[in-house]
C-alpha cells in the first residue's frame, strides 16, 4: 500500500486533482522516507485531534468531567469510542418529546400522579 492515490478539490469549483503519493508500506518505511521525528510528530497531531473529538462527544452527551476522564483512560489512538446516554439522560429526551397528556398517562401508571 506504499503508492496510494490522493484526491482533492475545492467547494464551489468541479475541477478536481488526484496525484500518487508513496506515504511508505508500513511504519519503519515511513521512518526511513520522512524521518521518525515527522512520523512521530504527525501521529501526536492526528491523536490529539481524536481525543479532542473524543472529549467533545463527552461534553454533548453531557457527561461529568471524572466520567470524560474515565473515557480518555480507556481510549486508545486510532479507535473511536462511543459515547452512549445514560438512562437518565434517554427518559429526559423521551418525556421531552411526550405530550402534556402523554407525560400525566405515564405518570398515571408509575402511580406518581
Amino acid at each position: 500500500m506504499s503508492v496510494q492515490d490522493i484526491s482533492a478539490r475545492v467547494e464551489g469549483n468541479d475541477r478536481s486533482v488526484t496525484v500518487h503519493y508513496d506515504f511508505g508500506n508500513d511504519l519503519l518505511d515511513a521512518a526511513e522516507k520522512f524521518g521518525e521525528d515527522v512520523v512521530f510528530t504527525r501521529y501526536i497531531a492526528a491523536a490529539k485531534i481524536d481525543l479532542q473529538s473524543l472529549l467533545r462527544r463527552g461534553i454533548s452527551a453531557g457527561k461529568a468531567d471524572d466520567e470524560i476522564a474515565g473515557m480518555v483512560a480507556a481510549w486508545k489512538p486510532g479507535t473511536r469510542t462511543v459515547v452512549g446516554k445514560s438512562d437518565m439522560e434517554r427518559a429526559r429526551d423521551a418525556l421531552g418529546k411526550m405530550s402534556p397528556e402523554e407525560k400525566a398517562a405515564l405518570l398515571a401508571e408509575l402511580g406518581l400522579a
